[in-house]
């Protein structure tokens, strides 16, 4: 962040009624749709956060003008993943260019977890395929320009261990690790297309992954046990949590509203949730600006040989 020395603000000259705490923290200006923190002004539904403030920066770039003669970038609230509907809606249609932005991001991510949705109740796509044509048209022009493609494989491995809590003592915790690596380049976006045909059978994904796995309520005798014994039991790898089951992350009713901009798959190793450990493959495009990636090659690629008794290579394809 730019360092900027922040002048005195003369509240007569803004025409601002400030509303100033106990901390001597400005935390409401009128009649500006405005709160604010020290510096750092929000919009007014973030109240909450604006008094809780101690960070310098803006969210409206006229008034960060006026107060200091500096001109803010857009704060991250344009990506924020956690703003009711409405709100959303209307920043689409008045920021869409912005928006766009966050579209072409969260159509990225898509490529290596269909289940990366932005936000809770849906896309980012879909809000923008539904509210603002503007926005979609020119996140699909911002798409297309991200060209040279890349053809790339992507390797999951999932793995769960015993992790009890005060609150859970027959929790687990799901790991994942991931490899990425490159397989081809292309052009353009339809050659990439044709590339992935001589992997497989393409499978079109136009709508995010919403099932997980769930467990039923444990058996009788479980609960007759103590939490510590339910810990250590947990921890000596018996799973007490019941049978498992796939379910639905947010309910059946909110289903429609999480597609995304459809994109071409070839599934190598598909994915079960009933199963863990488990192994994940599947080959995708991906712009020319993601670049190869693993955290430890040498122990994911120990892993996946162990899990699979197969050696990593291309020419099984």
């Amino acid at each position: 962040m730019t360092n900027i020395q922040f002048p005195t603000v003369n509240t007569d000259e803004l025409a601002l009624d400030l509303t100033i705490n106990a901390k001597g923290k400005i935390t409401k200006a009128t009649p500006k749709p405005l709160t604010a923190g020290p510096v750092l002004w929000y919009n007014a539904d973030e109240e909450g956060r604006a008094k809780n403030s101690n960070e310098y920066g803006s969210r409206d770039n006229l008034l960060g003008e006026e107060m200091t003669g500096h001109r803010f970038v857009k704060s991250a609230c344009a990506e924020c993943p956690f703003p009711s509907m409405d709100y959303l809606i209307d920043r689409a249609q008045r920021e869409w260019e912005e928006f766009a932005r966050t579209v072409v991001r969260e159509m990225q991510v898509f490529r290596f977890n269909p289940r990366m949705h932005l936000y809770g109740f849906g896309t980012a796509y879909w809000v923008a395929k539904e509210h603002s044509p503007k926005a979609l048209a020119r996140a699909q022009k911002m798409w297309a320009e991200r060209g040279p493609w890349r053809i790339m494989r992507m390797r999951r491995v999932v793995t769960q261990c015993p992790n009890p809590s005060k609150a859970n003592p027959i929790k687990w915790r799901v790991d994942s690790s991931r490899c990425l690596n490159t397989l081809g380049l292309a052009s353009t976006y339809d050659a990439a297309v044709d590339r992935l045909r001589e992997y497989g059978d393409l499978t079109w994904i136009e709508k995010t992954d919403l099932a997980c796995v769930k467990y039923r309520v444990s058996p009788d005798w479980v609960k007759q046990l103590s939490p510590q014994v339910q810990r250590d039991r947990t921890l000596a790898g018996e799973d007490l949590r019941g049978e498992a089951y796939i379910g639905n992350r947010v309910g059946k009713k909110n289903w429609f509203r999480f597609i995304c901009n459809p994109f071409p798959v070839v599934e190598v190793k598909a994915r079960n949730i009933l199963v863990t450990p488990r192994c994940e493959e599947w080959i995708t495009i991906t712009p020319h600006c993601v670049t190869d990636k693993v955290a430890n090659a040498d122990k994911f690629e120990s892993i996946w040989e162990e899990m699979l008794g197969e050696k990593a290579q291309f020419c099984l394809f």
